[in-house]
Parts: structure tokens; C-alpha cells; sequence
């Protein structure tokens, strides 16, 4: 392409034509062609054709040649290779073929976006990293604005960066039924009018019905599952269900299993604190059988390819072979049969790496081992067969019978003479106690005679009274609580109306005050404008009379005239200085009566001192009582008000009382919570332990004042995995030895096996005995090299303890190891150096002797995480109950505080009566009637000196005013001028003055009409709740009078109770009395039954053994008769019988020789290995089992292959067909 868009140019001579055609192209762009002017394209900046001549650029094949001859995508190739980062985009060479298709011949008015396109897109990745980061909801235009680069930029960006913009989309509103169908006729109609005129846009404008909700897809998503319940399950709504109906009638396509359903309907359900789940035609289903049917039907949803999205369609066309492969297998069907086939695959291969590990193992470890014990069998045989022959043999070593039956005559002949006399013995005993039993039976029925006689209708008696007096004082106490709790809630009541008041009173006295400060502001605020209306009227009076040719008074009289105004002085000078003297003649007068009667005053003051010291003392006992009420009363406001606790005042009896009702509420209702908390934990905690028994300890104290400190607990209480991952791992290195209950030693041990009475089978662990077992540190070191760093742990390591328990966590856990897998197990437990115990972190164990055990352990929660939700349960409970206690002791102090705090409330009321008392009778002497009356007349004089103050202060003004009226009369005109200028002044001053007094009136206006209001509220409000404290106090009175009723009649019937029980239990003492008697005359009858029954037996017994030992001696004695007669020698030789070493020790040689050989047999022959051979063929019996099981499922995991391919080759013929 590039060669024939050269063919059109006259390019310098150039190596080869490649360079020339990009040369050109290059010159033709930039506008550098010779004989050509250097242009640029629109308003990028970018190089381009712009402005060549329509000819020239028809002639050097601008347009032609460079889009018609090759695909556009070829063209943007050249243009690139020639310019870069500034050759324009593919889309703007596009769509210069189709304006160049159209007719167009100038590319200079076209329209451009002024961004040329980036081919190099790496540098703007961090940019739009940020743009993202700062707002995620940004438009792909909006994103290339800002960045200045086209958006298809941006488009080829985001994918690399693992990021997809998502697009508003129309989602449907809930409809009825009704709007359903309108909406699907409105449809109908909008696809007729599309058929009929044809275009998308007719489309896009008439199928929105109108029900529909314009919506970004970031505005439907959730951040996790939970979101998609309703509320997240806060409205009870605790699960949310979604389900898909897929059509099944059509017989060619029914699924695999699901041919006899017509509809298959799939399910996924989210539970609130529960298990998600599907379902698939209403039964529970794991999610990869769902997956299963989805890919069954040629529906992968792990394919990336699912969905081909909007845009997307270009790439998928442009994807490389394997990729469409992939796709086409998707579609055909066959995808699903080569997953299933790789799966089988990776099976078989598991199961060939089982087969050589089982055979590794069978000859490398398992038959050695065979050989080896069977050939230890064959000594220990022979062995044991040597020991059975010396038994034999030692049977016949007592070569002397005769000494035998001799010394069994003698020994027979004493026993009988032993024997008579016992037995005679034991039949005197006998009949002795023969007669105390009789004696105590006839007195056991006496007794119950008498038993019999005085109870029956008595007893009967009693008890029917005992139990209607239970009743009657049963109702009398149920009535007694009832009245008291109507007292208590009619109290509590009064209280809560008492604290209203309170705050009703409070709340008034803040609004009057704040009525009075805005009243007295508002009433200055009016005095203010009605002194600006005065002064503007004198304003406006005074230019009049300036006009008119008067001057203006000074005193704010009328104007007059200059000479009328000296004269009106003049006039009010006399009449001050007359004003003067009677103040001055008044005044003497006064001081002279005062002087008079603060004579008799002193005279009289010797009789009142001791009242008013008593008066004065009142007033201070009654202030120090306010004062510490009132600071009382604020600290509980602002105890309320911050919502915390009080810090106590500095006052004695405040610091001694101490008292807060908003604490003391608050304090009852933390102790209501505690309470609760405390109900709930210890249900959860009873609950928990009734589901894992095991995993407490619970005994009885076996002895007395025992301390249970001695008993530490079970191993599973004791220790704490490092990382919840290794809690399987440690389970099964622990096994059972988890649930021993570890003590201080033995002796506490013993003690709870014989008097703890415990429930089950119960190992100790005790600490003084038990010997601790641990891995050395280079066998630790070892494993961690053999199995690589971080893949084998010492058990030891991973589980945390105390210092006390060390030694039985080294028991349980010292000589384990834990791995990470399976080959670090294996490495380490058959390490010739190490060989000890591993177990990886899903529970498979690998033992050194060359077993390996595990398997599937189900979902259970392994033990050591059970048991640490069990000591985080009873550590929450503690924590409760010593907040419980704290919060009781706070309660307990308030109560009190408040009996003081209400002891000191009614010593001040006493106080004020008492000083108010005191002030009335003091008040009525005439020592404090004069002491008023020298009041008034020293108040008299006082305002008569200052009315003569002012009087001289007036007389100066006005005779200052006289000498300037005297002046001014001198200089008239000039006078006139002035006042002229001031009158005009004043009137601009007043005026303005006028209109802000009125402004600042109508803002204050609303305020204080508003506080009116509310104070009038507040006022009706507290005489409401007045008038309900009142019938409180007296709905109080008379229920405390039926309590006390109820308390007297009830204490009468509790009496009457008393007494009947105390006579009913008299009866049932002596009736229990009567019953021991005869119970101890039965048991020392028993007593005695069971000695008779005793010595019976002993008789039997001395008897038959007086039988035996007579017969054996007289069968020793025939024997010995016959032994001498037999044989006459032993009368001679009879002296060397059981004499080791002589004639008659005949077996000793024969057993000294088998006896030899048994010790050094004794010294190599394995005494296990009759035990070890029967382990060591059982482990190659199950070995070979195992590895019949790998081939048998070997064979049919094949076989389901070849299933698999004929059922691949199927779907690939049906979709060939289709």
C-alpha cells in the first residue's frame, strides 16, 4: 500500500522505494512537499492535509490513493510510522473516507476534535489512575476533557488497567398487572410505527413507555450480599431470594438428569447470619452442580467471553484462532466434556502418584521390615518352647511325695483340733444373740403399736389447719404487695411529677428572666423613640419659632423672644433661691428629731441586742441551707444537661451527702442493663457448654473448705492456638489427651476419682508427676531445614500457655511436629535424623513407623477455637459481674446520699418557718417600730439634701442662662442665623434618630410577644401539674392507710400460721421420734440377723473344712501305708528325700541345661515381635487394599473418560448438524 501511494509522488531519490513512499507520505502531511506551503490540520496542532490546492492534491493522490487502493487501518499504519505520536486516528482517517466516499475533495472545514490520538498510551496510565481515584463516577468524555486526549484513548486505557466504565441503562419501575399488559400493548403499537418508517431513531424514541427509570449501573450494585436483603435485615426481613424459570419442554435439549421437569427453576437464596445457599427446582443444591447444569447446556459462566458486551464485538472477531477454538467448543458443547476429561486426568495422575508412593513404600520400607520380624518370629518360637518345657518340667522336680503326704497328715490332724474348738464357740455365740433378737422384736412392735395409736386423725387434724392458714396468709400477703406496689407507683409517680414541676419552675423563672431583661429593653427601646418623637416635635417647634423670629427656649419651653426669655430667668432665679432656704430650714429641723431618737433608740438598744443576735444566727443557719441546696439543685442541671457524672461541691454537708437524682437515675438504670447483659451471656454461656460438654470439667468438692486452685482444668482450657490455621493441626497432635484435666499432683488426683463424683471417664495430668517430653533443638532445627522455612513448626511453639502449665503442654504437645503439607510431613517424618510425629494443617498425620492417617474431617470447628469462644463467654461474664457489683456499691452510696440530701431539705424548711416566726415577733417591739421610723426620717433628710443640691446646681444654670441671654440680646441678627442653622440641623438629627429607635422597636417587637406566650404556657403548666401532685399526696395517703391494714392483717394471719405449723411440726417430731426408735431397733435387729447369718455360715464352713481336713489325712496316712508297703526302702532312705544334690534330684540336670539356654535366648530374642509382625503385616494387608482401590478407580475414572469422548463426539456431531 505504502508502495502505491508513492507511485503518485516525484520524492528525492531514495536507497529503496519503502523510505520513499514514507517520505513522501510524511512531506504530503506536513505540508513539506516542495513547491507546496507548510500547513497543519484544523485546530490540533497535529500535521495533516489542510489547505493544498483541490488539483494538487488530486494530483498527488491525497485523498484517492491513500484510502481507496487499501483498508483505512493500513493507511493509519503508514500515517504512523511516518509522524508518531502525532499522526491522526483511526477513527478521523475513517471518516475521511466516507467524506471522500461523499464527495468532499477539501478537508479543511472538517470537524475536529483538536486532540490528535495517542499511540503511546503508557504515560497517560498514572493520570487517569488519579482522575479515577478522585471521582469513579466520571464520563469517558468527561475523563478526555480534562486528560486533553480523544476518548478513544481513554477506551483503549481502561481495559489495560483492569477497569470497566459502566453505563447508565433504562430499569423497569414495579408494575401492576394492568400497567403490564398497557406497557406491552404500548410496545406492540411503537414496533408497527418502527416497521412503517424504519431508523433507530424512531426506535429509541417510541419504545420508553413511560415506566421506566433512567439509572447508572454504580447506583444498583452492592458492596457485599448482605446489602441486598432489605435493610440489611433490619426491618426482619432476614434473607433475600432470586430465581431464574428456564423453559424444559423442548425433548432434544433437555438436560442431562433433568428430563422429566418442563420447567427448571434455579435459586440462590442469602440469609442474614446463615449459610447462602442454591436450589434447583426447590432442592438444596451445592454451587457446582448449578455450574455443572449451566455448562451442560453450553452456558460457562467462567468463560470471559459469557457475555459479549456492547463494543466488544470488533475484538472478539479480531481474537487469535485458540480463542475462537475456545469459543466455538463453548457453543458446540464440547468444552464441558474436556474440562470433566482434564479433571479425570489430574485425577488419574493423583491416583498414578498414589500408586508409586504406596509401591515406594511397600518396598523401600514394608517388606524389609517383614523379613526381618518373621525370621525374630522363629527365635521367639523356639524361645517360648523352651520355656514350656522347663514348666514341664519343674512340675515333676518334687521327687518326694511321701515327705509331702506326711506333712499333710500332720498339718490336717492340727486344723481339726482348731477347728472343734471354734465350733463350739461360735455355737454359744449363736445362741445369745438368738435371744437379743427376739427381745429387740417384740419390743420394735410395741413401739409401733403405740406409733399407730397416737397419730392417724391428729396429724390429719393439724395439717388441714396448717394448710388453710397457708392459704389464708398467702392471699393476705398478695394483697399487702399489691397495695404497697400502688403505693410505690403512686410515690413514683409523685416523684416524676415533682421533677416535672421542677423543670416547669426552672424553665419559667429562665423565661421570665429572659422576659424581663427583653421587656426592659423594649421599654427602653420605646422610651428611646418616643424621646426621638419628642425631640423631632421640639425640633420642628423650635424652626418654626427661629422662622417666626423667636428664639429658642434652652429648658425646652415655648420660644419667645430674647427679652421675654431674660425675664422668665430672671424670675425662676428668685424662685430657686427661696426653694433653697426652706430645704436648708427643713432640714435642720429633721437632723434635730434624729438626733432625738437615736437617743431613745441607744437607750432601748440593751433589751434588743439578744434578739437580733438570735434573728441574725437564723439567717445564717437559713442562707448556709439555700446556699447548698441551690448549688444542689445546679449541679443536678448540669449533671443533666452534659449527661455525666456530678463532681461533688466543696460544702461539708454537700460532700457528706453527696447527692444526685439524674446519677442515681442513671446508675439504676446501668445496673437494669448490666442485669441483662449479664441474663444473656450466662444463658449463651449455659448454651454453648450444654452443646460441648467436654470441654468443661465439673466435680464436687470431695472434701471440705477444698480449694479448687489445686484443679487447673482440661488441656483445652489451658492452652490457646498462636493462629487460628493451626487449630486443626494441633487437634489432632493433641487427640484425646486435649480433654485431661490437669491438677497440682496426684494426691488431688486420687482425691477426685474417689469423692469428686464425676460424670464421665476423666485422665489427670499431674504436675509433679508428669514427665515432659520435648523436641531437641537440632532435631527442631533440622525439620525446619529439611522442609524449608516456614513449613514445619514444633508443635510446641504454636500454642500459647502460662508459665504453671508448661509441663503439660510440653506432655501433650513436645514431640510433634507441625508441617504445611504433605511432602514437608513426609520429609520430616522419615528423615533419618528426625523421625518423629508431623501433621499437617488439614489434620493428616505421617508417622515415623510409616502410617499415615486423615481424610475428610467434615465442617466442624475444630476444639481449641471452641474452647476459646468459651473463655472469652466467662471472661465477658466476670467482667459483667464485677461492673454488676461496682454498679450495686454506687447504688447502695446514692440511696443513702439521698436520705441525707432529704434529712437537710426539711431542716431548711424548719429553718425558714422558725426565721420567719422570729422576724414577725421581732417586728412587733418598739425598739424595732423606732428603728423604722429613724429610717423614714434619715431617708427624709436625704432626699430634702439632695432636692437642695440640685436647687444650687439649678441656680447656677439659670444664672449662666441670664448673663448669655444678656449677651445675646446685644448681638440679635447674628443670633438668628446661627439658631437658624442649628434648628435645621437638629431636625435632620432628629429625624434619623426617630426612624432607627422605630426599627430597632419592630425587631424587638415579635421576641417579646413570643416570650410572653411561652411564659403563660409555662404557668398553666405547672398549676396542671400542681393540682396532680396534690391528688398524688392524696391518693398516697389513703393507699398507705390500706397497707397498713393489710400489714396488720397480715401480720395477724402469719401469727396464726406460726402457731399452727408449730403445732403441726410438734405432732411430726413426735411421730419422727416414735419412727428413729423403731428404725434403730430395726437396724440392731438387722445387726444382729446379719452376725446370726455371719456365724451360720462360719459354722457351714468349719464344719465342711473339719470333713476336708479329716479325709485328707486319712487319705495322706493310705497313701503312706501304701508307699511303705510298695517300697521298703524308704523306711531307710526316707532321711535324704528333698535334699538337693542327692539319688532322688534326678530332673535337676535337664532343667539346669534348659534353664541356660533360656538366659541366653533370653539376652537376643525381639519380645515384641510377635506384636510387631501382626502391625507390620496388617499395615501391608491395607497398603495392598489401598492400592487395589487406586487401580479399580483408576480403571474407572478411564473408563468414565472414553464415556466422556463418545458424549464430546456426540455434541460435536449435533452441533455439526445444526
Amino acid at each position: 500500500a505504502i508502495k502505491q501511494l508513492g507511485e503518485h509522488f516525484e520524492p528525492r531519490i531514495l536507497r529503496n522505494e519503502q523510505q520513499a513512499a514514507k517520505a513522501a507520505v510524511s512531506s504530503i502531511i506536513a505540508g513539506e512537499q516542495e513547491g507546496q506551503p507548510r500547513v497543519q490540520i484544523g485546530e490540533s496542532g497535529a500535521g495533516a492535509v489542510a489547505a493544498i490546492p483541490a488539483a494538487q492534491r488530486w494530483r498527488h493522490g491525497v485523498f484517492p490513493n491513500l484510502f481507496l487502493p487499501f483498508r483505512h487501518e493500513v493507511g493509519v499504519i503508514a500515517v504512523g510510522d511516518a509522524h508518531g505520536d502525532h499522526a491522526v486516528s483511526k477513527m478521523t482517517v475513517s471518516r475521511w473516507v466516507g467524506e471522500f466516499q461523499a464527495g468532499r475533495t477539501d478537508a479543511s472545514n472538517m470537524p475536529r476534535s483538536g486532540r490528535p490520538a495517542i499511540r503511546d498510551s503508557s504515560s497517560l496510565t498514572d493520570r487517569i489512575l488519579d482522575l479515577i481515584d478522585e471521582d469513579c463516577h466520571q464520563s469517558i468524555r468527561e475523563m478526555a476533557d480534562r486528560l486533553d486526549c480523544p476518548k478513544s484513548t481513554v477506551h483503549e486505557c481502561l481495559p489495560k488497567m483492569n477497569h470497566v466504565k459502566l453505563s447508565a441503562c433504562w430499569v423497569p419501575r414495579l408494575l401492576t398487572e394492568v400497567m403490564k399488559l398497557d406497557c406491552k400493548q404500548k410496545c406492540v403499537n411503537n414496533l408497527e410505527l418502527v416497521n412503517q418508517h424504519g431508523g433507530w431513531e424512531a426506535f429509541r424514541e417510541l419504545i420508553v413507555t413511560g415506566n421506566e427509570t433512567w439509572v447508572q449501573e454504580s447506583m444498583v450494585r452492592a458492596n457485599n450480599l448482605q446489602d441486598l436483603v432489605y435493610k440489611s435485615g433490619q426491618a426482619g426481613v432476614t434473607k433475600a431470594t432470586v430465581s431464574i424459570v428456564f423453559d424444559n419442554t423442548d425433548k432434544n435439549q433437555k438436560p442431562l438428569g433433568y428430563e422429566d421437569y418442563e420447567e427448571i427453576t434455579i435459586t440462590r437464596q442469602i440469609v442474614i447470619g446463615g449459610r447462602n445457599k442454591y436450589l434447583i427446582n426447590g432442592n438444596c443444591a451445592p454451587n457446582n452442580r448449578v455450574h455443572d447444569l449451566f455448562h451442560s447446556v453450553q452456558l460457562n459462566i467462567n468463560n470471559p467471553h459469557f457475555l459479549i458486551m456492547q463494543g466488544r464485538i470488533t475484538k472478539v472477531l479480531n481474537m487469535k484462532p485458540p480463542e475462537i477454538l475456545s469459543l466455538l467448543e463453548e457453543a458446540a458443547g464440547t468444552k464441558l466434556y474436556e474440562t470433566k476429561k482434564e479433571q479425570a486426568q489430574k485425577t488419574i495422575e493423583k491416583k498414578d502418584f498414589k500408586l508409586r508412593e504406596i509401591e515406594s513404600l511397600l518396598a523401600s520400607e514394608i517388606l524389609p521390615t517383614l523379613t526381618k520380624l518373621r525370621k525374630e518370629r522363629h527365635v521367639y518360637q523356639e524361645y517360648q518352647q523352651v520355656c514350656r518345657e522347663v514348666e514341664f518340667l519343674q512340675h515333676f522336680t518334687v521327687a518326694y511325695r511321701y515327705y509331702c503326704y506326711e506333712q499333710t497328715k500332720e498339718k490336717a490332724d492340727i486344723e481339726v483340733v482348731e477347728a472343734r474348738e471354734k465350733t463350739a464357740l461360735l455355737q454359744e455365740e449363736q445362741q445369745q444373740a438368738q435371744k437379743q433378737l427376739s427381745a429387740l422384736s417384740e419390743e420394735a412392735d410395741r413401739l409401733c403399736r403405740e406409733r399407730d395409736e397416737q397419730s392417724g386423725r391428729g396429724l390429719e387434724e393439724r395439717e388441714e389447719l396448717h394448710k388453710a392458714a397457708l392459704q389464708e396468709e398467702a392471699l393476705a400477703q398478695s394483697a399487702l404487695v399489691a397495695a404497697a406496689d400502688a403505693v410505690k407507683a403512686e410515690e413514683k409517680r409523685m416523684r416524676e411529677l415533682d421533677k416535672a414541676l421542677l423543670a416547669r419552675q426552672k424553665a419559667l423563672a429562665g423565661k421570665e428572666k429572659d422576659f424581663e431583661r427583653v421587656r426592659d429593653s423594649f421599654q427602653e427601646l420605646e422610651q428611646r423613640m418616643a424621646a426621638a418623637e419628642a425631640e423631632m416635635a421640639a425640633a420642628e417647634k423650635h424652626l418654626q419659632a427661629v422662622s417666626s423670629g423667636l428664639a429658642a427656649n434652652e429648658e425646652g419651653g415655648e420660644a419667645a423672644s430674647l427679652e421675654m426669655q431674660l425675664c422668665t430667668t430672671r424670675n425662676e432665679i428668685s424662685e430657686a433661691e427661696s426653694r433653697i432656704k426652706r430645704s436648708e430650714l427643713k432640714s435642720r429641723h429633721l437632723q434635730s428629731e434624729i438626733k432625738e431618737k437615736r437617743s431613745q433608740l441607744g437607750r432601748m438598744q440593751s433589751s434588743a441586742s439578744t434578739e437580733q443576735k438570735q434573728l441574725d444566727n437564723y439567717k445564717r443557719s437559713v442562707a448556709h441551707l439555700e446556699i447548698f441546696d441551690r448549688r444542689v439543685t445546679v449541679r443536678q442541671a448540669a449533671s443533666r444537661h452534659r449527661g455525666d457524672s456530678p463532681s461533688p461541691p466543696p460544702q461539708k454537708q454537700l460532700a457528706e451527702t453527696g447527692f444526685d437524682e439524674a446519677a442515681e437515675q442513671r446508675l439504676l438504670e446501668r445496673q437494669s442493663a448490666l442485669q441483662r447483659e449479664l441474663h444473656e451471656t450466662g444463658r449463651h454461656l449455659e448454651e454453648f457448654q450444654s452443646a460441648n460438654p467436654r470441654l468443661g470439667f465439673d466435680y464436687t468438692d470431695p472434701e471440705p473448705r477444698f480449694d479448687r486452685r489445686r484443679v487447673l482444668g482440661p488441656v483445652c482450657q489451658l492452652l490457646e492456638a498462636v493462629d487460628e490455621k493451626f487449630a486443626v493441626a494441633l487437634e489432632v497432635t493433641a487427640g484425646a489427651k486435649l480433654f485431661n484435666v490437669v491438677v497440682d499432683t496426684e494426691a488431688t488426683a486420687k482425691l477426685l476419682l474417689q469423692r469428686g463424683q464425676l460424670r464421665q471417664k476423666t485422665t489427670f495430668i499431674p504436675l509433679n508427676k508428669i514427665s515432659a517430653r520435648c523436641l531437641p533443638k537440632h532435631q527442631a532445627d533440622l525439620a525446619v531445614q529439611v522442609a524449608g522455612q516456614g513449613r514445619a513448626y514444633p508443635a510446641l511453639d504454636l500454642v500459647r500457655r502460662d508459665k504453671s502449665v508448661e509441663a503439660a503442654a510440653q506432655f501433650v504437645f513436645g514431640a510433634s511436629f507441625v508441617v504445611q503439607d504433605d511432602e514437608a510431613g513426609r520429609k520430616v517424618a522419615f528423615h533419618r535424623d528426625i523421625r518423629r510425629r508431623a501433621v499437617t494443617l488439614e489434620g493428616e498425620v505421617y508417622s515415623p513407623e510409616g502410617t499415615l492417617s486423615g481424610g475428610f474431617r467434615g465442617s466442624r470447628e475444630p476444639t481449641l477455637l471452641k474452647a476459646a469462644k468459651l473463655r472469652q463467654l466467662r471472661e465477658r461474664a466476670e467482667a459483667t459481674r464485677r461492673q454488676l457489683a461496682e454498679v450495686a456499691e454506687s447504688v447502695r452510696q446514692a440511696e443513702a446520699s439521698a436520705g441525707r440530701y432529704q434529712q437537710l431539705r426539711q431542716d431548711l424548711d424548719q429553718k425558714r418557718h422558725e426565721l420567719a416566726l422570729l422576724e414577725q415577733r421581732i417586728g412587733n417591739t418598739d425598739h424595732q417600730q423606732l428603728a423604722k421610723h429613724l429610717e423614714e426620717l434619715q431617708a427624709e433628710l436625704d432626699s430634702e439634701q439632695t432636692a437642695a443640691a440640685e436647687a444650687n446646681a439649678a441656680l447656677k444654670r439659670l444664672r449662666e442662662r441670664e448673663a448669655s441671654l444678656a449677651e445675646q440680646v446685644k448681638d440679635a441678627a447674628a443670633v438668628q442665623e446661627r439658631e437658624m442653622k442649628a434648628a435645621q440641623a437638629r431636625i435632620a438629627k432628629a429625624q434619623h434618630e426617630r426612624e432607627a429607635r422605630r426599627a430597632d422597636v419592630e425587631n424587638w417587637q415579635p421576641q417579646h410577644d413570643t416570650l410572653q406566650l411561652e411564659i403563660e404556657e409555662l404557668r398553666k403548666e405547672a398549676a396542671s401539674l400542681e393540682e396532680q401532685i396534690a391528688a398524688a399526696k392524696e391518693s398516697v395517703e389513703a393507699r398507705s392507710g390500706e397497707v397498713q391494714e393489710k400489714r396488720a392483717e397480715a401480720e395477724a394471719l402469719k401469727q396464726a400460721l406460726d402457731e399452727a405449723k408449730r403445732q403441726l411440726e410438734e405432732k411430726r417430731a413426735e411421730i419422727k421420734a416414735r419412727n428413729q426408735a423403731i428404725r434403730d431397733l430395726e437396724e440392731q435387729a438387722k445387726a444382729l440377723q446379719s452376725e446370726v447369718s455371719q456365724r451360720e455360715l462360719r459354722l457351714a464352713n468349719l464344719q465342711h473344712q473339719l470333713a476336708d481336713q479329716a479325709k485328707e489325712a486319712a487319705d495322706a496316712q493310705h497313701k503312706v501305708n501304701e508307699l511303705l508297703a510298695s517300697h521298703p526302702w524308704i523306711e531307710s532312705e526316707k532321711r535324704h528325700f528333698n535334699q538337693p544334690g542327692g539319688h532322688f534330684d534326678f530332673q535337676r540336670a535337664r532343667l539346669t541345661k534348659l534353664e541356660e539356654r533360656k538366659e541366653r535366648l533370653g539376652k537376643s530374642v525381639n519380645m515384641r515381635a510377635m506384636n510387631m509382625l501382626t502391625t507390620a503385616e496388617q499395615q501391608y494387608a491395607d497398603l495392598v487394599g489401598k492400592r487395589d482401590i487406586v487401580l479399580t478407580d483408576k480403571a474407572k475414572i478411564q473408563g468414565i473418560i472414553d464415556e466422556l469422548d463418545k458424549k464430546k463426539n456426540e455434541a460435536l456431531m449435533t452441533a455439526y448438524k445444526k
